[in-house]
């Protein structure tokens, strides 16, 4: 019944990391304990350093003007 449409595949991509990283997360502080919140914050911080050293003329190609 009706056009068949695939757009619902892309939304399967975030459902799929929320759940990865709910079983690690789980999984860590079964492991390790409260040190698990750490490392998301140690995750978030390293890419951070990455975004910063990213030279500015590479920035400029990603810039949307309207």
């Amino acid at each position: 019944m009706g056009i068949r449409n695939a757009h619902w595949i892309i939304q399967i991509v975030p459902w799929l990391g929320m759940m990865a990283g709910a079983l690690l997360g789980a999984t860590l502080v079964q492991g390790v304990g409260d040190l698990a919140l750490w490392l998301p914050v140690a995750t978030a911080l390293a890419l951070t350093a990455v975004a910063v050293q990213i030279p500015r003329h590479w920035q400029g190609r990603y810039v949307q003007h309207r």
